[in-house]
């Protein structure tokens, strides 16, 4: 997945010129596949190979928000408070958009709010 998803995370930093991260579900945190930073890069907690939990991530709150009730449940069972209704605001909202099929993997891209496109 890294390998076909890189040229367009490339793209995507080309465009944005902001970090850029791949990023998986494992069990009940984000699993940080790949990022991409300049050499003015945000200080950020995540690196590739690091686990997030999913509710306090971009990535996986992403993710959560298209997955079967049984996955936010176990979440919430953990201890990690992603309720449904919390994951699903970001599909009301636009914020986490779908392709077809199934979602396995999400991408993030952080920077300043004063960059922020529209």
């Amino acid at each position: 997945m890294r390998e076909a998803a890189l040229p367009f995370l490339q793209d995507l930093y080309n465009a944005t010129r902001t970090t850029v991260q791949l990023g998986v579900l494992r069990d009940t945190q984000a699993l940080v596949v790949e990022k991409i930073t300049g050499h003015r890069a945000l200080r950020m907690l995540s690196r590739v190979g690091g686990l997030v939990p999913a509710h306090c991530s971009a990535l996986g709150r992403a993710i959560l928000a298209w997955s079967p009730p049984e996955i936010l449940e176990r979440i919430h069972e953990a201890g990690r408070g992603a309720r449904g209704g919390q994951c699903r605001g970001l599909v009301r909202r636009g914020t986490a958009l779908r392709p077809l099929g199934e979602v396995v993997a999400a991408v993030s891209v952080t920077g300043p709010s004063r960059r922020r496109h529209p």
